[in-house]
């Protein structure tokens, strides 16, 4: 039997504890990258790919994807499968961070992508 399908294809909301980075005490960057750092090759050998959460651009206590660009860089490079997300709660959220996200995979793979939002 492949196990495989007992597990899930995606993970999402990696770094979600960057939520609210802006009202609440210091996170220890390094201790959150060395675990992060931990997961790429799980991540890989597991094939499960990573959800890449924008919404965090549009909440006022982060202003950031809930995936550091550096882990992003990292998973496109080991070949995990990265998929955008805006999370839209509302309509006028859909697409938020799009041109964040294309402007990595082109960085890290020479593509280009269309907008699925025109």
């Amino acid at each position: 039997m492949d196990i495989s399908i007992l597990y899930r294809k995606r993970i999402g909301h990696i770094n979600l504890i960057v939520k609210f980075k802006n009202v609440l005490p210091e996170i220890d960057e390094g201790q959150v990258k060395n675990r992060l750092e931990k997961i790429i090759s799980l991540l890989y050998k597991m094939n499960v790919g990573l959800d890449v959460n924008t919404a965090g651009l549009r909440v006022l206590t982060c202003g950031n994807p809930y995936v550091p660009e550096w882990f992003l860089l990292k998973c496109r490079q080991h070949g995990i499968s990265c998929i955008y997300g805006s999370d839209a709660h509302y309509p006028e959220h859909i697409g938020t961070g799009w041109d964040w996200f294309v402007e990595g995979e082109h960085y890290a793979n020479g593509k280009t992508f269309p907008s699925p939002f025109l």
